[in-house]
């Protein structure tokens, strides 16, 4: 069995051999953790990213030639099967063992074999590729263990001295972590070590202030200050626990890693969890500075220059009176090494001139910095933060263990059975995969909806939430917090925009399902700018191609501003209604080789296409529904939906008068639509109405195409005299007028009852002269 949970080493019947911490022995451990095949190159990328090909795939010969060597020691050189282009090494391992038991459920027994962290004794110098895939796995693999460490310190049938163990072992390998404390102190209370249970906290206090310079959680405390007492009240130790963000850590630390004295500022919205990943990843990577890791909180803070003083007395600095306290603190800092977070800087504006004077006078400072907007500095590398992933619109699922894949449903169910061990995600799946939906991932969002669920079942929040925001609340939570609920959360991003920046998003609230750029700055009316600032602020999503969206709640909450001045709102939709309206006119006018484009948008935009028909509806603007119907019967021949858009069609035709203008052509379309969704009865009484509306109109177009449908309709019906009068009539009218489109439409329809009655000399002739007509269109 190979050992990398332990001072890395071999061990068999004859013995023990220590890995060394060389390059071979580095091999062995990557190829084991692997435990499948490996290409070379990967290898040598690991191990000379800056080696030429040749000098690469050397230096990997030689390696693996002292690989083998090591491996013949033990007796394992079989295990090593080397390849021209690949390498595999099959040996035991406890990370593998670690692994699967982490798969297939975990209890006290099977955790136990987390002793240290993955390789924690060696040392790669020289070897940063290296090093930093070392730190990945180490992370992941930590993380994925302590989450079962939780689940299972918090099962009802783990022992006081299994979690008594498991808590100690977790401490082991993060001293600053505060659930596993939690769960120590509880266990050392009912061993009635109350004594020790205090001066624990005392030293965790201690060190976690000089390690980041913050008091512990609030739960903690409140459980530390009950230690007097005979016993501690139970409380479930998963309620902070940290759930998720693998990938956000991996990215973040990478870049920390590479930052050099940089600013970095993790931006996104309230409530996105930014502060929670930044104390995650400060935790995690604590070590990685000689000085340690500093933690300034901004939020209460209305001038930045009040931070100064409370990063001095962090950093043990005395300042002396009657001396600038900025002077002072570059002087300090100077010689440090050392990383300090800013949390909540964006209330603050006059930060970044501060700051600079500090980057500049502090080469090895790395600056970490929490807002909800850049801090638009010289040097500065943002980070986005966005909601943690869960189940997109229109993903279908089999059953719950599916979506307890997504980091969102986990955090939901685990806050969750913290407030209330009955709670059952199984017996509510379906109804919980809609609520996280539209929480779209947000911690916070999740977090208070758990609380909620503490008292009522999933549809019944699910459906209180789609009514109003408001069902987001902390309970207990401090008045004007700025987490107490998800409308304080947004209300304080709000206050940061501009009167213009409020103005637009509140009226970006009407779209739906996304929108373009162009089609943004056309409803608000805003520049491009304005939308710029949203954008970086985390206020807009970017959804990729060239669209943009609202988060749910966001979308939710500006819809709430915007309702509250009429005349805006009303603006709003006319200018939403008339840009989509214009999309599907031009669908409508488009020719046989310029629809499939406007038809594509139309797909993208369906929602917002439906929305502006409502609109005009509403308005009763039958001359942009007349021109606009047609694109709907063309939507639906090419693209389906057509239940949905006969919905649509039968709602205009219901608010239309008899003698409207719209009358014919939404007629023209029903009767398409009626003809393609297969109601065919409905589709033949529409046509011959939509037929007789267009002669008595003078609509010639509209007349051929109804001829068109309805010799269909009739086909489908077994009429084939019936149908073949209607196709040779509107044939006939299509080749007077000399539109080839029509033309070749009508010719493929008769050739098809040409064909039907055995007519095939006839029925080639037509569809000849339809390809033909198709091949000069280049269709």
């Amino acid at each position: 069995m190979l050992h990398l949970l332990d001072t890395p080493h071999w061990s068999n019947a004859e013995g023990r051999r220590d890995l060394p911490s060389t390059l071979p022995g580095w091999t062995i451990a990557f190829l084991a953790l692997q435990g499948d095949w490996v290409a070379r190159d990967r290898l040598c990328t690991l191990m000379w990213p800056d080696a030429d090909d040749g000098a690469s795939q050397h230096n990997l010969r030689v390696n693996l030639y002292r690989v083998r060597g090591l491996l013949s020691g033990w007796g394992a050189a079989p295990a090593l099967a080397a390849e021209r282009r690949r390498v595999r090494l099959d040996l035991p391992t406890d990370v593998a063992d670690l692994r699967q038991a982490l798969h297939t459920g975990s209890n006290a027994a099977n955790l136990a074999g987390y002793r240290r962290p993955l390789l924690a004794s060696m040392t790669f110098a020289g070897f940063p590729a290296f090093q930093e895939w070392v730190e990945l796995e180490r992370a992941a693999l930590h993380t994925r263990w302590r989450e079962a460490a939780l689940v299972c310190l918090a099962a009802a049938g783990t022992s006081l001295d299994q979690r008594f163990e498991l808590s100690q072992t977790m401490l082991a390998a993060d001293p600053l972590d505060e659930q596993a404390l939690a769960t120590h102190l509880r266990c050392l209370v009912e061993r009635g070590r109350t004594g020790d249970a205090r001066r624990l906290f005392e030293q965790f206090r201690a060190r976690l202030m000089q390690e980041l310079g913050a008091e512990p959680a609030q739960a903690l405390r409140a459980l530390a200050e009950g230690l007097a007492g005979n016993a501690v009240a139970q409380q479930a130790p998963t309620r902070d626990a940290f759930i998720g963000r693998e990938l956000e850590l991996e990215q973040l630390g990478s870049m920390l890693r590479k930052a050099g004295g940089a600013v970095i500022t993790v931006t996104g919205p309230g409530g996105v969890g930014k502060s929670r990943v930044v104390r995650q990843l400060s935790r995690q990577l604590a070590s990685s500075w000689r000085d340690g890791v500093s933690w300034v909180a901004l939020s209460d803070l209305s001038i930045a220059a009040d931070a100064l003083p409370r990063l001095a007395e962090l950093i043990g600095l005395t300042l002396a009176p009657q001396r600038d306290i900025a002077t002072q603190l570059a002087a300090a800092l100077a010689a440090r090494e050392a990383l300090i977070v800013l949390d909540n800087a964006e209330h603050l504006g006059d930060l970044t001139a501060l700051l600079a004077g500090l980057v500049r006078a502090a080469p090895h400072v790395t600056w970490l910095v929490t807002s909800r907007a850049p801090l638009s500095m010289p040097g500065e590398r943002t980070y986005t933060l966005e909601g943690m992933a869960a189940p997109d619109a229109g993903d279908v699922f089999d059953n719950v263990d599916e979506v307890r894949a997504f980091d969102a449903m986990r955090l939901l169910e685990a806050r969750a059975l913290a407030l209330n061990p009955e709670f059952d995600l199984a017996a509510q799946w379906l109804a919980a995969l809609e609520l996280v939906r539209l929480l779209g991932g947000w911690p916070l969002a999740i977090e208070l909806a758990a609380g909620a669920l503490a008292q009522h079942d999933v549809g019944s929040v699910l459906a209180d939430l789609r009514s109003s925001i408001d069902t987001l609340v902390a309970g207990g939570a401090p008045k004007g917090a700025r987490h107490e609920s998800m409308r304080a959360s947004l209300e304080l991003s709000w206050g940061l925009l501009s009167p213009r920046e409020r103005g637009a998003l509140a009226q970006l609230s009407v779209f739906r399902g996304g929108f373009s750029r162009s089609a943004a700055l056309a409803v608000t009316q805003c520049s491009a700018v304005v939308l710029a600032r949203l954008l970086e602020r985390s206020l807009v999503q970017v959804l990729g191609n060239g669209r943009f969206d609202l988060h749910p709640l966001v979308a939710q909450f500006a819809a709430e501003q915007l309702a509250a001045d009429e005349s805006r709102r009303a603006e709003a939709e006319r200018r939403h209604g008339e840009h989509y309206a214009a999309l599907l006119q031009a669908c409508s006018a488009a020719s046989a080789d310029g629809i499939a484009d406007l038809l594509q948008q139309v797909a993208l935009d369906f929602e917002n296409c439906r929305g502006a028909w409502s609109t005009l509806v509403a308005r009763g603007d039958t001359v942009r529904l007349a021109g606009s119907a047609r694109a709907w019967s063309e939507f639906g021949t090419a693209k389906g939906r057509t239940r949905e858009l006969t919905a649509l069609v039968a709602a205009a035709l219901s608010a239309t008068a008899a003698d409207s203008p719209a009358r014919c052509a939404l007629l023209q379309a029903a009767a398409i639509l009626h003809y393609r969704g297969g109601e065919l009865d409905s589709a033949q009484a529409l046509a011959r109405d939509a037929l007789a509306a267009a002669e008595a109109a003078g609509d010639a177009p509209g007349q051929r195409a109804m001829l068109n449908t309805l010799a269909l309709v009739l086909k489908d019906l077994g009429r084939y005299g019936e149908a073949e009068q209607c196709a040779q009539g509107g044939l006939g009218r299509a080749r007077a007028a000399g539109i080839e489109r029509e033309i070749a439409a009508h010719a493929n329809t008769c050739a098809i009852l040409a064909k039907t009655r055995g007519d095939y000399a006839q029925a080639a002739a037509l569809y000849d002269d339809a390809i033909a007509i198709h091949r000069r269109g280049a269709n």
